[in-house]
């Protein structure tokens, strides 16, 4: 009987670590987008649909919905869709509405600034959004 709790047990954590995994491996693929994005289009949008995959696998699974990190880079990954699509011009990312995409992105960046009691992400995310801020306001004004 103590065998076949513990196997439970460990069956339980290795699904709630696999989960964690994925947020882990969404982050690490969208840091090699992030290394690539203006030098190579092709392997930018491979990396941005690796990280989105990742990603979106962890935001549904129960363990990591209240994590702050996942949704972080949720927000990330949602934001720089469009703009990724554009460059790179792949069409499974045209294929994504861009307002949506934004939209979702920004929104996840508040409930993950929400979900973070720690304060762990949010200079990385005013940071983040300030960036974006910048440079959509530079780009209303040139229209």
């Amino acid at each position: 009987m103590k065998r076949i709790a513990l196997l439970i047990a460990i069956a339980i954590s290795s699904l709630t670590f696999a989960q964690k995994t994925n947020t882990t491996n969404a982050a690490m693929a969208y840091k090699s987008y992030e290394q690539v994005k203006y030098t190579d289009f092709e392997q930018a949008a491979k990396d941005l649909l690796e990280a989105k995959g990742f990603i979106d696998l962890s935001i549904a699974h129960v363990d990591t919905q209240n994590d702050p990190k996942t949704w972080m880079y949720y927000g990330f990954i949602c934001i720089e869709i469009p703009i990724c699509a554009q460059l790179s011009g792949d069409a499974e990312l045209k294929a994504i509405d861009p307002e949506k995409s934004l939209t979702t992105g920004f929104d996840a960046l508040k409930k993950s600034k929400e979900l973070d009691t720690k304060e762990t992400y949010v200079d990385v995310i005013a940071d983040y959004c300030n960036f974006y801020r910048s440079n959509f306001s530079n780009a209303g004004i040139t229209m």
